[in-house]
């Protein structure tokens, strides 16, 4: 089996992708292989070939601007983690973003080799842990169907008595 990361760069701008390929090489991170598409359209069929590990999205493309960009990507990155990069430094689009499903929000400008590694081992880590969350859910709800019985849940530090 391969080692390391597959990466797909969704960068209009060839003067950043070649930037932020650099900055990727360099981080010490073990990268398998990169994908780069200029439009949301164009990571729709990558994504669709190939096996992704990670997305690192610009904001700012010619099919779509801002939160956009992620809400269009959204329904094929369920399980796969998403990081935006982007050029704006704008808090509320990034909560939007975080609310949303995105990982990270970094700045480009702001970006260094380490932050950039770190904030892709961290995005998958929390996207592992939030599908073994979805799976684990997944199977309470399976086992609280199939059983006649109540399940009670009691917060010990209020008192309240809930039924599942």
């Amino acid at each position: 089996m391969d080692s390391g990361f597959t990466i797909l760069t969704i960068e209009d701008n060839p003067s950043d992708l070649f930037l932020l390929e650099h900055m990727l090489r360099s981080s010490g991170l073990e990268i398998r292989k990169f994908y780069s598409a200029g439009k949301i359209r164009d990571a729709y069929a990558l994504l669709a070939e190939h096996e992704i590990d990670v997305v690192l999205l610009d904001l700012t493309l010619p099919d779509s601007f801002g939160i956009h960009s992620f809400i269009y990507l959204k329904p094929v990155v369920q399980k796969i983690p998403v990081i935006i990069l982007t050029g704006m430094s704008d808090t509320n689009v990034a909560l939007e973003a975080i609310k949303e499903g995105a990982q990270d929000y970094l700045v480009k400008g702001e970006l260094t080799e380490g932050l950039l590694a770190k904030a892709i081992q961290y995005s998958m880590e929390r996207k592992r842990t939030l599908e073994h969350l979805r799976v684990s859910n997944e199977r309470f709800n399976m086992v609280v169907k199939a059983t006649n019985d109540a399940i009670w849940d009691r917060d010990l530090l209020t008192g309240r008595i809930f039924m599942v």
